[in-house]
């Protein structure tokens, strides 16, 4: 599988090289990691497909939305009564 130690093929070099440098990047923490993304809820619809981009109704943020991404209120919505049947469909955590 690998070459020997000994055998003074510089394939063996190149590996020791590669694995190092891949465990000085992971330890490092140079490697890329994977953005949360942030929704922004921008309607009192509750339609599925009132959404792009980065803003929608709360449903289509919901729908958008993955483990760690963060769904924010737009300040137009102040004083409104958002309402989503979506919100008994899953697990919800409020971030004060």
């Amino acid at each position: 599988m690998f070459p020997k130690a000994g055998s003074g093929t510089s394939e063996f070099r190149r590996l020791c090289i590669t694995l190092f440098l891949i465990a000085a990047f992971v330890v490092s923490g140079a490697l890329p990691s994977v953005a949360a993304n942030t929704w922004i809820v921008d309607t009192i619809s509750d339609d599925a497909n009132a959404g792009s981009g980065t803003s929608g109704s709360l449903r289509w943020a919901l729908n958008q939305a993955s483990d760690g991404d963060t769904i924010q209120f737009a300040d137009s919505l102040a004083g409104q009564t958002v309402t989503s049947s979506a919100l008994a469909t899953g697990v919800i955590r409020f971030l004060n």
